[in-house]
């Protein structure tokens, strides 16, 4: 489905960004907002792509390089490297054969 598509089922108001850029990010097959979707996100919300691009990378949810389909998320924080997070990490990484970041 084409970006300008997905766009026309939103009214182009700034509170319905991340829903379009949900969408637009769902329609990619690596899972990811490009360049071109930015763009076009940010000219039918009539606002500039700094603006646009900064909303996109604040939020983890979303992502602008190419991802895989699962996204696997375990906490890094001082507290759960108490309780053992780094070895969870480190079985993940063994059994899926993928490094943190990356994709299989």
């Amino acid at each position: 489905m084409e970006a300008s598509e997905i766009l026309k089922k939103y009214s182009p108001e700034h509170e319905n960004m991340l829903a379009i850029l949900h969408a637009l990010q769902e329609n990619n097959p690596y899972n990811y907002l490009d360049e071109n979707d930015l763009k076009a996100a940010a000219k039918y919300l009539k606002t500039n792509l700094s603006h646009v691009y900064g909303v996109a990378t604040y939020y983890t949810m979303f992502s602008i390089k190419p991802r895989g389909r699962y996204i696997i998320r375990v906490c890094n924080s001082p507290v759960c490297h108490m309780v053992g997070s780094i070895s969870i990490i480190d079985e993940l990484k063994s059994i899926l054969a993928v490094d943190i970041d990356n994709t299989n």
